[in-house]
């Protein structure tokens, strides 16, 4: 937030929220967010890692797919309530009076 101070903005917040991955939670709109998320990372797996696995720490496709495979059985297990945290940051431009613009 210091940063966004430092940029000039004025009227800094910051709101932290707990995004569930999957549809567990009890509000509704958080259930139907959870299951977007759930969806996103379960597809996402290998294009979120194939780089890294393959080229960066040497992996095999096969080797990674094994891992992702276990990474996607996790992710079903209805014992776990996994979230996200999430912040979202907004500030103000500082009002110019001398900005010609406004009217």
């Amino acid at each position: 937030m210091q940063q966004m101070r430092d940029a000039g903005f004025v009227n800094v917040t910051r709101l932290n929220f707990k995004m569930p991955i999957g549809p567990w939670a009890k509000d509704e709109r958080l259930r139907q967010a959870g299951l977007f998320g759930y969806v996103n990372l379960y597809d996402g797996f290998y294009g979120l890692s194939v780089k890294v696995f393959t080229q960066m720490l040497g992996w095999t496709v096969e080797e990674m797919e094994v891992l992702l495979a276990e990474c996607r059985q996790e992710l079903r297990r209805k014992d776990i309530h996994g979230y996200w945290k999430i912040w979202v940051i907004y500030a103000q431009k500082p009002f110019d009076v001398t900005d010609e613009t406004r009217t």
